[in-house]
């Protein structure tokens, strides 16, 4: 015991900063002395070393970049000594207390001290970590008023007691093997969970602490490079070998994670199999397609009783899964299951059964209800055919390049996302994998003098990735279950720090270097687009109304109203030569004719140092676009552009000059050769328009998703998310670069 007092004495004189943490772990733990234990001898842990082990268990939980020590030994510590930052903008603080003995009276103070500080007001977690047990009555009684105490205010106490840390350290043999020794993990741990994985991992954990240490105490150590070169990755020599290590350990501990959904998944399929026959659910949607428009022929009491218990196996579906299936480009599970609509016909059933009304005779004809039923054992039949590996796919670390040339075409996919060379699209300088489940919806490239920044987004996530540095993406915003981002903005400000701005519905939520700084609630439901110093924002649901479709959004997003949908229309209805071409489709009667703007969408032009917008729409197949001109609460119509091929959901400008050449792509909706309109507009007039057409194979559709105007006069199409076309102005002819066992979702040229 001496000796032991004496070794802690000696490591606490050393300690005038937390760079010991960082190192491994000194405490003298002798191997068991029998083959089986369920106890680790955690209070034989010096103090620094139960402190380092809190400090590993609130690493796994939370990632190593996320969670850090509070203060040195000695400082003022506000009751805590670790915290970990979590995506909800709140705190977890966690108090490590090593004592030969505790008592309630100590517990209480623990916490008042705790709330003295200026941590109590951060955080909605307190964990108290000791190496002692708190399993006797009165610290057990006091522990529960104490944290009765604390929900009132929002904050959970959570106990991690020695009981507790010996069962979270089950989980982690990795970690039991670091502390206490192989043998302890032998014996400890059970052999399928010792995974070499893991043990490699904390292996390389070691090294690193070896490093740390060396380079903390400023040695020039002979050992310190062939350490480096022995635990690390080589290839990427020019990131430093801590980054490395943090990448893998960051893909390790996704990759575990998606093997554990994969395992949670097929579990929950195969329990659900051993209710319902496959070939059941398929007879049963089989009876509703033929059957739909007349219910009265159905098995009304097979229809009812196995649509209550398939939406009983839903309900049974982890949350968590659901949640993931429910953000898929495609999901199994139909979308009024998650809005609750599907539960009020098993609400309703329930109480006509309660009721003991006669079932077959309510409902009978009731198309409706059957309807819904179908969809709900519909819903579990796909989610039963659903393959699993389409949901949760293991990521491999991105691959990247040093120097990235300063021109490159970008291009996601359901896949990964790329930067290509704009000469050769096959030639790829850079590679992210991504979530296939997700799709990137939306990407901003920021270019600093010393780097390039991808920011993007899925309907989940917001991320950005360096392509010179970082081996994965790094995510800064995870959306809660009720939230689906829609749109994202990136600028460098005037200290040279990147402002991103997130929309999500009407809440706008602004980060500066990815740190969240405030959110902004908008009165309507706007896509927004920047424009001058705000944003200028259209109505999302236009369609039967006549108030207003277009807003100018100021920075600090208040709305004024500018454009009404209805005066759009008429200034459409009235332009010349739109007038007459309906005319002349009213006197050959090809097809209905609908005199009003369909499908409205802005973007912003920049001509000649002003910012304008373009309104683009449809009108009978073919595309109309409008230039305006925005005042503080005017407009000004400059010009009325009709794209008589197609419609065009895709227009990409540049600027020549004093003229704005607009490259509209076109929807293949009449099977012609039309690829893209070439339009030069000068002082707001139309000098010339041309279509560029491109030789038919055949009969398939071609629509252009796409268009990115590029350097030296090269124009780049995404044709119905499979090819990417190349077109050059000067030598008039295309080039294709197929994707295969891909889809394309977005692509753009940057310079």
């Amino acid at each position: 015991m001496k000796r032991v007092k004496k070794k802690e004495k000696i490591i606490s004189e050393k300690l005038n900063d937390i760079s010991y943490l960082l190192t491994n772990p000194e405490s003298p733990i002798p191997p068991p002395a029998t083959t089986r234990i369920n106890e680790l001898p955690i209070d034989k842990l010096l103090w620094p070393d139960f402190e380092r082990l809190c400090l590993r268990l609130v690493e796994e939980e939370h990632t190593i970049d996320k969670c850090e020590i509070y203060g040195v030994p000695g400082s003022k510590q506000e009751g805590i000594d670790i915290f970990a930052f979590k995506d909800t903008q709140k705190y977890e603080c966690f108090q490590c207390k090593r004592h030969q003995s505790i008592s309630p009276g100590k517990l209480e103070e623990i916490v008042k001290e705790f709330k003295k500080g200026s941590w109590f007001s951060k955080c909605d977690k307190f964990y108290l970590c000791t190496s002692l047990e708190l399993n006797s009555t009165g610290l057990q009684d006091k522990f529960n008023t104490l944290r009765s105490d604390l929900k009132e205010v929002g904050i959970t106490l959570i106990k991690w007691d020695s009981i507790q840390i010996t069962r979270i350290l089950k989980k982690h043999p990795h970690i039991v093997r670091n502390f206490f020794g192989t043998e302890w993990c032998r014996m400890f741990c059970d052999e399928q969970h010792a995974d070499p994985n893991e043990l490699l991992i904390e292996e390389f954990r070691k090294e690193f602490a070896t490093i740390k240490s060396l380079l903390t105490a400023g040695k020039d150590n002979d050992n310190l490079n062939s350490i480096i070169e022995k635990a690390y990755d080589r290839e990427y020599y020019w990131i430093e070998s801590e980054k490395v290590l943090a990448f893998n350990k960051a893909l390790e501990e996704y990759n575990a994670t998606i093997a554990d959904k994969r395992e949670k998944f097929g579990f929950s399929q195969n329990i659900i199999r051993s209710i319902f026959d496959l070939s059941e659910l398929d007879e049963i949607v089989g009876d509703w397609i033929k059957d739909s428009w007349s219910p009265e022929n159905l098995d009304h009491l097979r229809f009812i009783h196995s649509g209550l218990l398939a939406y009983s196996c839903l309900e049974k579906i982890p949350k968590d899964i659901l949640m993931d299936l429910k953000l898929l480009n495609w999901c199994p599970i139909h979308h009024s299951y998650f809005s609750g609509h599907l539960s009020s016909f098993i609400r309703e059933i329930k109480m006509s059964m309660d009721l003991k009304l006669d079932l077959i005779q309510t409902y009978r004809s009731d198309r409706y209800l059957f309807e819904n039923l179908t969809r709900i054992i519909d819903s579990l039949r796909k989610y039963l055919k659903f393959d699993v590996n389409e949901l949760y796919v293991e990521k491999p670390r991105a691959s990247i390049i040093k120097n990235l040339p300063r021109k490159f075409v970008l291009v996601t996919t359901s896949n990964e996302l790329t930067l290509r060379n704009p000469n050769s699209i096959d030639q790829v300088y850079a590679r992210l994998p991504l979530d296939k489940q997700l799709r990137v919806s939306n990407i901003e490239v920021v270019k600093t003098l010393n780097s390039i920044c991808i920011i993007g987004i899925n309907a989940r996530d917001c991320f950005y990735w360096n392509p010179e540095q970082d081996l994965t993406a790094h995510f800064f915003y995870h959306a809660s279950e009720n939230e689906s981002i829609s749109n994202i903005f990136c600028k460098i400000l005037n200290d040279g720090s990147i402002e991103t701005i997130v929309q999500i519905g009407k809440k706008t939520m602004v980060f500066n270097e990815f740190r969240h700084l405030k959110s902004h609630y908008m009165d309507h439901g706007l896509k927004l687009t920047p424009f001058n110093s705000g944003f200028v924002g259209i109505a999302r649901n236009y369609i039967n109304s006549s108030g207003a479709l277009v807003y100018k959004v100021t920075e600090d997003f208040q709305m004024i109203p500018v454009i009404t949908i209805e005066s759009i229309r008429t200034n459409v209805r009235a332009f010349k030569e739109i007038n007459d071409w309906l005319k002349t489709l009213e006197s050959e009667k090809e097809f209905p004719i609908i005199n009003d703007l369909q499908s409205i969408s802005l973007q912003k032009v920049d001509c000649k140092g002003e910012e304008l917008i373009l309104l683009r729409g449809s009108t009978n197949r073919t595309g109309v676009l409008l230039l305006i001109r925005l005042t503080k609460s005017e407009y000004e119509i400059l010009n009325i552009i009709h794209l008589k091929e197609s419609t065009s959901i895709a227009i990409d400008y540049e600027n020549i000059g004093i003229d704005l050449e607009l490259y509209c792509a076109y929807l293949d909706l009449s099977r012609k050769n039309s690829v893209f309109e070439y339009i030069k507009i000068r002082n707001f007039k139309t000098l010339e328009s041309k279509t560029i057409t491109r030789e038919r194979k055949d009969d398939n559709c071609r629509d252009i998703e796409n268009i990115s105007v590029g350097g030296n006069g090269m124009i780049y199409l995404n044709e119905m998310g499979d090819k990417i076309l190349v077109y050059s102005k000067n030598t008039e002819e295309f080039r294709e670069f197929s994707f295969e066992n891909e889809r394309i979702y977005f692509m753009k040229y940057y310079g």
